[in-house]
């Protein structure tokens, strides 16, 4: 009775079957399958999996070497009965590194599959990586998060199988290194460490790749051989750079202006950016020229002649805290300029075998170079040119010509250079000669009747050969003796006589007068007779004619006048105020003075 029970019910379960299966041939067969996928590979098969199919009572996996076919049946996937198949396959018997492209199509329990299946994913039978990632870098950074990019093996030559997948661990501060959570599937991507990130302190990093042929259960297992990690990369996160200490042009032409500057610290990128200074004196809109460029020069092209420019050069390092990474720059203000004037130029000094001459730079907002040349003028010599030691350009605005014949006249040229050339020379004449040997004759000291107690008035013979004359004074004090020379407050006169000035009332002096020129004074000097000054007297009038010339709420403006005679000797005035302020019950007067004197006759 119980095997006659068993089978009955198993009787029954077949009848069942057949008719679901029955009933089943009856429905159309279901579309393909969606998000078909490479799981897995080894050298020599591949994974696949795909999203189930609502109805689909199998599956059926075609492969083919090329993406477009022909594509052949490699396997059917069924389920147990009253079971849904299952949603993967492994393809089995492939080459090693030769791309195979896989299909899926559904259908029924009965085998009816639709005509369309899935679209092709390639799928590539390799081995796990044998090179670690290289060139390790930082992309950007700020506080809280970093992006790194790497070389991943298989993107170079001959650098073995392609990773596919990546982790990063990461040690910043001193701290534990940990594993990042989130893959990465290229050769890039950002991390955001637990705690932050520390400006101007170090982290380090190393990436651990992969691809598909990897263990499913624990595809970043350290002590798997399937993967593949790199050694440690430290940087340090720069806090962002400063500017470049010096902005300077190097070269011009009629529509360009090229600068140089020196290096920003922390800086790893420049941009150059540049904007036209207009004649009202504002600046116009500022322009892009160049950026993140390494090279510490550039060269601005469609600027207009004669006019001005700001070009301004930033830095920056991986740091961004923001939409513009660049930090406030250097500027220096530029003309697109012609070839300069010609310096003005004249003789400094002298002597029997040198000459010094001086130059006043042209107008110019570029750095300015001089050439100075010379030339006897007695014969038909060489014209040359100075070389200053260590350098072929002058940049100082004087020089002096050394081993001269005395007495010989050269002529002197000089130069200037812009960024854009030399403009015209200027041209001088001049004979080396001596200082005056020969001290002037007759020196005389007078009172100066005008201003009697400061001035004196001094008379000498003019000396052959000089060209101006040198004054010293010796005062005598009460025991009658003499002080030392000393200078006045105008040292050197010309002609044969001057009044000079300085001098303190009530003493009495004496005059050394010097011949000199260019090349010198002469030592000996002539010296005058003695000459007294006036006593310092008091002003003997009052001021005259006083009046209120302007009167506000707050102020008074005060007139006045005083004979000339008295005004040579007034140093000040001094104002007094009589004011009066009136209370409940009377009035005081009160005469404060002014704190502070008004100088002069005004």
């Amino acid at each position: 009775g119980d095997r006659r029970g068993g089978w009955v019910a198993a009787a029954l379960a077949l009848v069942l079957h057949l008719g679901l299966l029955a009933g089943a041939g009856a429905q159309a067969a279901p579309p393909p399958p969606s998000g078909l996928r490479v799981t897995r590979v080894t050298t020599t098969s591949a994974s696949v999996a795909w999203d189930p199919v609502e109805g689909a009572g199998a599956y059926r996996v075609f492969v083919s070497r090329f993406a477009a076919g022909p594509f052949l049946q490699d396997q059917d996937v069924r389920g147990a009965p009253l079971q849904s198949p299952p949603t993967s396959a492994t393809v089995p018997d492939l080459v090693t590194g030769q791309i195979v492209y896989v299909r899926v199509s559904s259908g029924t329990v009965l085998g009816e599959y639709a005509e369309d299946p899935s679209p092709a994913v390639p799928a590539l039978p390799i081995g796990p990586p044998t090179t670690a990632v290289s060139s390790i870098d930082t992309e950007v950074y700020n506080t809280s998060a970093v992006t790194l990019t790497w070389l991943y093996p298989g993107a170079a030559a001959n650098s073995g199988p392609v990773a596919t997948a990546f982790a990063v661990e990461y040690s910043c501060n001193g701290a534990a290194a940990q594993r990042y959570p989130q893959e990465f599937v290229e050769g890039r991507g950002e991390v955001v460490p637990a705690g932050g990130i520390t400006l101007d302190a170090t982290c380090s990093f190393t990436v651990i790749s992969r691809n598909l042929n990897h263990d499913p259960a624990d595809p970043w297992n350290p002590a798997s051989s399937l993967n593949k990690r790199s050694g440690s990369s430290a940087f340090t996160m720069f806090s962002p750079p400063g500017f470049p200490p010096t902005v300077a042009g190097t070269g011009s032409t009629l529509e360009t202006l090229t600068v140089e500057w020196s290096a920003a610290p922390r800086a790893v990128f420049y941009r150059v950016r540049y904007a036209e200074v207009l004649p009202s004196g504002a600046v116009g809109p500022q322009q892009t020229w160049s950026t993140d460029q390494t090279a510490r020069q550039a060269t601005v092209g469609g600027l207009q002649r004669a006019r001005t420019y700001d070009i301004t050069v930033e830095a920056r390092n991986k740091y961004a805290s923001g939409a513009d990474p660049y930090q406030p720059g250097t500027t220096v203000r530029l003309t697109v300029e012609d070839f300069p004037a010609a310096p003005v130029s004249f003789v400094s000094g002298l002597t029997a075998t040198t000459v010094e001459i001086s130059w006043f730079p042209p107008p110019s907002t570029q750095l300015l170079n001089f050439e100075i040349y010379y030339q006897r003028l007695d014969l038909a010599g060489p014209r040359l040119r100075i070389v200053p030691p260590g350098g072929v350009i002058l940049t100082v605005l004087t020089e002096t010509i050394t081993g001269l014949d005395t007495g010989v006249p050269l002529l002197v040229s000089v130069r200037a250079a812009n960024l854009f050339g030399f403009g015209p020379f200027f041209n001088l004449t001049v004979t080396p000669f001596s200082a005056p040997t020969v001290a002037p004759a007759s020196a005389s000291a007078a009172r100066y009747p005008p201003v009697p107690q400061s001035f004196a008035s001094l008379s000498w013979a003019e000396v052959a050969g000089a060209t101006l004359y040198k004054v010293q004074a010796q005062a005598q004090s009460g025991d009658g003796t003499w002080g030392p020379l000393a200078d006045l407050e105008v040292p050197t006169y010309v002609g044969g006589g001057a009044n000079v000035s300085g001098l303190a009332a009530g003493t009495t002096y004496r005059f050394r007068v010097f011949a000199g020129n260019p090349a010198g004074f002469e030592g000996t000097g002539a010296l005058s007779n003695s000459v007294a000054t006036d006593d310092v007297r008091q002003p003997s009038a009052e001021v005259e004619g006083l009046a209120v010339r302007e009167a506000t709420t707050e102020s008074l403006t005060l007139t006045w006048t005083q004979p000339w005679e008295e005004l040579a000797i007034t140093e000040a005035f001094l104002i007094n105020v009589s004011t009066s302020i009136t209370f409940l019950g009377g009035s005081f007067p009160l005469f404060p003075e002014i704190p502070n004197p008004h100088l002069g006759a005004s």
